[in-house]
């Protein structure tokens, strides 16, 4: 049970072939969801310290939000991907609704002059088969995670415990962009890319982990 909390079980992943759950070179991706936030440029600044390249995936309110963080994001060497406009269930959508809310997403991203997005996260992971599809006449893959951190929680012990018993060499990492996260985020990535390379493994781009 523990497992699959962290880790999406095998039938899921056998179920949508079209999710990509892992990286496809053997190298840990660390993604960050729901920004960008007032804990930006705290992360920005730990990725560089540890050379890290990451995938930020947005929600498109807070890109009108947070415009200029948007922009840093990019010009600081990093990827975006969308992660829905306005971060709603899908379960109970219709594809219509998921259409006109990337719309909302790409036209917030233009705005914003970050370009539009290769890549796609469904908020809170919703699984529907109708969404490839939709996606991919978007120009976008799906991209879910091998590793959940439940670092929303605000405990770094869940977090640490998470990346020390299931990360693996092609690891897709999640790691929330949230203001209320600036206390322990930090320590988060300390740890996360400590461990990483004690086990001898490596940190790669989004664009060369998912291609």
């Amino acid at each position: 049970m523990i497992s699959i909390q962290y880790r999406p079980p095998k039938i899921i992943r056998w179920l949508f072939p079209d999710y990509q759950w892992r990286t496809r070179n053997g190298k840990i991706l660390l993604t960050f969801d729901d920004g960008p936030s007032e804990c930006t440029s705290l992360v920005l600044d730990k990725l560089a310290e540890h050379k890290i390249s990451a995938l930020f995936f947005l929600t498109g309110r807070n890109i009108e939000k947070n415009r200029d963080m948007s922009r840093m994001i990019i010009k600081r060497g990093h990827t975006h991907g969308c992660h829905g406009y306005e971060h709603k269930y899908l379960w109970w959508r219709f594809a219509v609704y998921l259409g006109r809310d990337l719309e909302k997403y790409f036209s917030a991203a233009e705005e914003a002059g970050i370009g539009k997005p290769e890549y796609f996260r469904p908020p809170f992971g919703s699984l529907l088969p109708g969404i490839s599809g939709i996606t991919k006449k978007s120009g976008m893959k799906l991209v879910m995670w091998d590793i959940m951190t439940f670092d929303y929680k605000n405990n770094p012990d869940i977090v640490k415990f998470a990346v020390k018993k299931f990360l693996r060499r092609d690891s897709i990492i999640v790691l929330h962009d949230k203001s209320v996260l600036k206390g322990i985020m930090p320590e988060l990535l300390d740890f996360i890319a400590d461990e990483v390379r004690s086990r001898g493994f490596e940190f790669g781009k989004p664009d060369e982990c998912l291609k």
